[in-house]
């Protein structure tokens, strides 16, 4: 029953980025990641920067109003990763929409989405469950839903919630102000504010390592003048801007930079402002151009390299792209010309992790890599090795995306080839922080070059090391590479820029 006075909303999400190109997401990676029921959201460490009452999120700015019961429904996560089963998918939107029709009345929703969901049956999963929703809770019911900035915004999506809120940052450390925002907003929503949306999809597709938000990147400036704009010029009429990015990978029809801006029951303001955006957006396109050196000159500078740490970025290689953290095309160019003081991380492959394991802590032996992978990237690579760790791989995040939330990398080990110490793990994952290298016993901070596997978001956990001049962008074969031009696609709308320097746009 609801508590007298008190606005009874809906806490639910089902959350995946979608990688067109890598091995179908299935029930397990959700299960891995994080898979919540109710009362078990409560108390879910993934959740607790959005749902701890007693926080900055979006249950601790509700819980500061007083206005608020949470309802808990469902939320399911997965590491991004190919298109998830399509019966999976169906099997949990039926659980999620007969708890929501159990736990009615309803006040509002509040949805903990991505926005980059694909399935093996249909190109729009976030879509699909966000217009499930409305109908279940109905045209009145606010809805208001947080996305990462890289989600793929379709029509369905728009129609379906009052308001969209995406991040601000990427790396993305605004997450918990975010969920707060969604509070403030809901809490509009209920005392009678009427959401207007304009939302524009530009033909921009944009690799993703431009797509970071730090001044002096293209993406970041068009964040700033959005917000600058919404705070200086409307006089309070506009809500919310969310300019989405999206992820390309996802290949899909709804690709394509997003902007999307909500008014306080003001459509003219929130079209004009979209229009500003969305023509500065395109006039910057020439920006979001990748710089990237070859695999060959990153073994270059680490075998050179005497001084402070530099980081060597595997952007092609991204879990938290879809890739699977595991292509070799670094560690054998770095082994073949001998760079010594070397720390890879994280590498996923646990049948490598089982034979650390029954080895035991100092022992050598001859280190298979990846001898279970099909993926064309995921190469193998074998060379007598040391191990230096055994761990569960559970840890408490300190830095960046994962600070205050708890790590689970699976069982895992940390190998030294000759100058090399790798990291490896069984829970696939990019790397966020520099803790995980300490989780190993090893120090970052004295190590001369630093591979990592991931596409940005280790900046915000590894820059207290390493400043942005000395992280390079290594240019290696992989499911996310920002070379868009060697994937193919099937469903991308043509043109598009960059792959067609000819695409044209107007906004009349």
């Amino acid at each position: 029953m609801a508590e007298t006075g008190k606005k009874r909303i809906a806490v639910l999400g089902l959350a995946l980025e979608s990688n067109a190109f890598a091995p179908v997401t299935t029930e397990q990676d959700f299960r891995e990641r994080g898979y919540f029921i109710g009362e078990e959201m409560r108390q879910a460490g993934i959740l607790q920067p959005y749902l701890d009452p007693a926080g900055q999120g979006f249950a601790g700015v509700m819980t500061r109003l007083g206005d608020w019961q949470m309802v808990p429904i469902l939320f399911a996560m997965g590491a991004a990763g190919g298109p998830c089963d399509h019966g999976f998918f169906e099997a949990v939107l039926d659980d999620m929409l007969a708890r929501l029709e159990a736990a009615k009345p309803i006040d509002g929703v509040y949805i903990i989405g991505h926005g980059a969901g694909t399935t093996t049956e249909t190109d729009d999963m976030d879509g699909r469950y966000f217009a499930a929703v409305r109908e279940a809770v109905g045209a009145d019911v606010p809805i208001v839903a947080t996305l990462d900035l890289h989600g793929n915004v379709s029509d369905e999506m728009v129609a379906s919630a009052d308001v969209m809120i995406a991040f601000l940052t990427n790396p993305h450390v605004d997450m918990v102000a975010r969920s707060a925002e969604a509070a403030l907003l809901i809490a509009e929503l209920f005392e009678g504010m009427t959401p207007e949306t304009a939302f524009i999809r530009l033909p921009l597709v944009t690799p993703q390592v431009t797509q970071l938000t730090a001044p002096g990147h293209p993406y970041g400036d068009l964040i700033e003048t959005g917000q600058t704009q919404m705070r200086t010029r409307y006089g309070g009429a506009i809500a919310n801007v969310s300019i989405l990015s999206g992820f390309a990978f996802s290949d899909t029809r709804h690709n394509g930079m997003a902007i999307v801006v909500t008014a306080r029951n003001d459509r003219a303001a929130a079209e004009a402002l979209a229009g500003e955006l969305a023509a500065r957006a395109w006039d910057d396109r020439a920006r979001y151009v990748p710089a990237l050196i070859s695999v060959d000159e990153a073994a270059g500078y680490a075998r050179s390299n005497t001084g402070q740490p530099i980081i060597l970025a595997d952007v092609a290689d991204n879990p938290g792209g879809g890739g699977r953290g595991n292509t070799v095309w670094l560690l054998e160019a770095l082994y073949q010309v001998k760079a010594g003081n070397v720390l890879i991380g994280v590498f996923y492959d646990p049948a490598l992790v089982r034979d650390a394991s029954d080895h035991g802590q100092g022992a050598r032996f001859r280190a298979r890599f990846n001898r279970n992978e099909t993926s064309e990237f995921s190469l193998p690579f074998a060379a007598e090795a040391e191990v230096l760790a055994v761990t569960d791989g559970k840890f408490m995040g300190e830095r960046g995306m994962a600070a205050g939330v708890p790590v689970d990398l699976g069982p895992s080990c940390l190998l030294r080839l000759d100058g090399i110490r790798i990291a490896v793990i069984s829970i696939r994952q990019q790397i966020l922080s520099s803790e995980t290298f300490e989780h190993f016993g090893a120090d970052p901070g004295t190590a001369g070059t630093i591979v990592i596997k991931s596409r940005g978001h280790f900046r915000a956990g590894f820059a207290h090391l390493v400043p942005d001049d000395r992280v390079f962008e290594v240019d290696a074969p992989g499911l996310t590479t920002p070379n868009l031009d060697r994937v193919k696609w099937k469903n991308l709308p043509r043109p598009v820029y960059p792959l067609d320097v000819e695409t044209a746009w107007s906004l009349t």
